[in-house]
């Protein structure tokens, strides 16, 4: 179940958002500012790592305690 919504949630909403702020950034004018759209990526995946190892932590820490 955790791999659809994830899966839903990055494919359905990823283009969606990339394009709307290449749209912001007004990427046809200036093609090299697409680079800061792109730093989105890393930085997505950064923190969305981080969070997933703090719940796994508390998810430890709660069967520890069964």
């Amino acid at each position: 179940m955790y791999f659809f919504v994830v899966n839903a949630i990055g494919l359905g909403l990823g283009p969606l958002l990339y394009g709307k702020l290449n749209d912001i950034f007004n990427v046809t004018k200036n093609p090299e500012v697409m680079r800061q759209t792109l730093l989105i990526s890393p930085v997505a995946c950064v923190i969305a790592g981080t969070i997933l190892y703090l719940g796994s932590r508390a998810l430890e820490k709660k069967n520890e305690s069964i």
